[in-house]
């Protein structure tokens, strides 16, 4: 009696025979078999962890059943269709998808997240140390911000001094020119008013030796008229 394949649509060489389940099975439907043989032997064998209210749709275990095939765990997962399966949907729907035990497909997610927890710990301490290098720069520059200003009010107190100084020393020398400038013309005023009140004590003699006819003052006063000539 020829083997065939009780799980394809398709007629194929029976390559094992499951005796658990009593079915003939090819090579690629006995990969499959064999990650599923535990829950098909318990589905088969231990009908104390079939659901257990009417109607239910998950194992005592917590693993949920088929839509289409209720008595079947969606115990398979599609990496091409990003879905779960049971073993009839495989053969059915999935037979030529990538298709793995929701365990393994666990641990490879746990492997894919750990070592994105490892690229991520690596990227957020890079990420930190840039922040950490940002923020050294920002408080060296607020630092030479600080430096800065302080040199410039020192360069300002410097120059106002400065400015003192010279202003100080350009009054004291404006006052000094100004005073000695001051000091001649009042002199030169001194002697003008001393010189006026001579010229007026000259006319006083003039006009007295004239009135009064006075020989002796008119004769004897050539050297009073030539200082007033000068």
């Amino acid at each position: 009696m020829e083997k065939l394949c009780t799980h394809c649509r398709e007629p194929r060489d029976g390559q094992s025979l499951c005796t658990l389940c009593n079915e003939w099975l090819c090579y690629q439907c006995t990969d499959m078999h064999q990650d599923h043989r535990t829950a098909s032997s318990l589905l088969q064998l231990d009908p104390d962890k079939r659901p257990t209210q009417t109607g239910s749709r998950c194992w005592s275990n917590g693993i949920p059943l088929c839509h289409f095939h209720k008595q079947e765990p969606l115990d398979l997962f599609c990496e091409s269709c990003d879905l779960l399966s049971c073993s009839s949907c495989h053969l059915a729907t999935h037979r030529d998808h990538r298709v793995v035990h929701v365990g393994k497909a666990l641990q490879n997610q746990l492997w894919l997240f750990e070592n994105l927890m490892v690229q991520v710990e690596d990227k957020k301490s890079t990420v930190e140390n840039t922040a950490k290098q940002i923020e050294d720069r920002l408080h060296g520059v607020k630092v030479m911000q600080r430096k800065a200003e302080n040199q410039i009010k020192m360069a300002k107190m410097i120059m106002i001094n400065e400015l003192n100084k010279r202003a100080n020393l350009l009054t004291e020398q404006l006052e000094k020119v100004s005073g000695e400038f001051r000091q001649h013309l009042e002199d030169q005023l001194q002697g003008m008013i001393e010189l006026c009140s001579q010229l007026g004590h000259v006319q006083n003699f003039i006009s007295w030796a004239s009135s009064h006819h006075q020989r002796n003052p008119l004769l004897f006063s050539k050297e009073m008229v030539g200082w007033a000539k000068h």
